[in-house]
């Protein structure tokens, strides 16, 4: 009796096990780089959300202030125009967001479902889907998407289409990956047994254990969607006027970068920052969502 007594009272003094998700961020957030990152993301959606009202012009607007360096009244200054600098960052944060989100959005869902199909089928049908797979990964990211949109037309929603086309062939490919070394594992050979159908099986067993790999993709796909649509934008190919984009301020600045390159500046720096970002991000929720890596920093 008094056995029983001493092990009830221990269960009732152990801690309650915290949610994996609310471990997961947990742990994201008390890594410094993690924190950082994560404070230069939510502030950048932050902004992109409510930016027509953080900026303090328009961003559309030309004016008498032409190549005006930083001061009270103009931040960043202003371009060949007038128009304010930091207002157009402001705005431009809005569509990198919107593709980013679109874009790795789309193609981490399809790649998944692409991926786990492939992987979890094998045989003929996953030889045919990576023959066509590896037909879209042969050709580069920006030649595709350029060739893409040549074909559809250049605007924000086409280059997002375009890019999630790479994004969800790459994709697939590590989730494929993936599901191949879970289907080794004996709980789906007993589910098989007991006579769960082959979709139960991909979806309730196969997919919850491939889910750490494709949150690391979304985290680290951001950085390479924001970057190709800054160049298809620098080149002409995704946003267009009157919008504006941080590739777009890059191609207006540039024939003026030698005397005024407070435009180019300051687009390239938010550019770099928001990659870096973005991709230090995925780096920590790879190492805290992959077990084999836990521990390593």
């Amino acid at each position: 009796m008094a056995t029983t007594t001493r092990t009830g009272s221990l269960g009732l003094q152990a801690p309650a096990s915290r949610h994996p998700a609310v471990d997961a961020l947990r742990r994201i957030v008390i890594t410094p780089v993690g924190a950082v990152s994560l404070a230069v993301i939510v502030a950048l959606v932050f902004i992109a959300v409510f930016a027509t009202w953080i900026a303090p012009y328009s961003f559309r607007l030309p004016s008498a202030d032409t190549f005006q360096g930083p001061s009270s009244v103009h931040f960043l200054g202003t371009d060949n125009i007038g128009r304010d600098t930091l207002s157009r960052l402001i705005q431009g944060a809005r569509v990198s967001i919107y593709v980013g989100f679109l874009t790795v959005g789309f193609g981490t869902l399809v790649g998944a479902c692409v991926g786990l199909t492939s992987g979890f089928i094998g045989g003929t049908a996953d030889l045919i889907i990576q023959r066509f797979v590896d037909s879209i990964q042969a050709i580069p990211a920006l030649i595709l998407t350029m060739a893409i949109i040549s074909v559809i037309g250049p605007s924000t929603t086409n280059a997002v289409l375009a890019i999630a086309v790479f994004v969800a062939a790459s994709n697939s490919r590590v989730v494929r990956g993936a599901v191949f070394a879970v289907k080794e594992n004996v709980y789906l050979e007993a589910a098989e047994v007991i006579g769960a159908s082959p979709l139960r099986r991909m979806v309730r067993h196969v997919l919850p254990n491939v889910m750490p790999p494709i949150l690391i993709l979304i985290s680290a796909g951001f950085g390479s969607a924001i970057i190709i649509e800054s160049a298809l934008s620098f080149l002409g190919l995704a946003t267009q006027r009157p919008d504006v984009s941080w590739g777009m301020m890059l191609r207006d600045g540039r024939a003026f970068m030698e005397s005024q390159p407070g435009v180019m500046l300051s687009a390239g720096t938010v550019i770099a920052i928001t990659v870096l970002a973005f991709n230090m991000l995925g780096d920590v929720v790879r190492d805290v969502l992959d077990p084999r890596l836990r521990g390593s920093r």
